[in-house]
């Protein structure tokens, strides 16, 4: 059975402890040992988590057959109508079960009664996911080099027009 729920400052720490099971699988095989260590800190500490929910992010947490296996998270942007998925990870142990699409479709359901016309999010072009995305609609909008800190982020920009019936 697949739950969803909205997190809470009390999750972070169920967030973290995913964060940093879910990273290395991801993006280990095209992003250097030294990044994955530095994101996962500068995002997924539990006091940046708790930030990121302070400043409007909302969180969702995935769980099957009581077992959390994934989260997202979402945030409006200064576009009117424009909302960004800023995370979405399933564990590899956990991913084909339909759980990303769930977590899509709630995320997209959410935003629409927020005012969404539109929803963006970023993917490292290296990272199998954009395949995922563009099942799921997306669009690849642009193609980005962000300097973040000492590192370079390889993405690519997908944006999906939301049908507000």
């Amino acid at each position: 059975m697949i739950q969803i729920t909205t997190a809470n400052l009390s999750d972070v720490c169920v967030i973290n402890r995913l964060a940093h099971k879910i990273w290395w699988h991801t993006y280990g095989d095209f992003i250097s040992t030294q990044q994955i260590t530095f994101m996962l800190n500068e995002m997924y500490s539990e006091a940046s988590l708790q930030n990121q929910l302070q400043q409007g992010h909302t969180f969702k947490l995935i769980s099957f057959e009581n077992n959390f296996c994934g989260f997202a998270s979402y945030c409006i942007t200064s576009k009117i109508g424009l909302f960004k998925i800023a995370k979405l990870y399933i564990h590899q142990n956990y991913q084909g079960l339909g759980l990303g699409k769930a977590l899509i479709y709630t995320i997209e359901n959410e935003v629409k009664v927020l005012g969404a016309t539109a929803i963006q999010l970023n993917v490292n072009r290296e990272n199998k996911a954009q395949y995922f995305y563009l099942k799921m609609g997306y669009k690849i909008f642009d193609s980005v080099n962000i300097c973040y800190h000492n590192f370079i982020l390889n993405d690519y920009v997908m944006h999906k027009q939301l049908n507000n019936q």
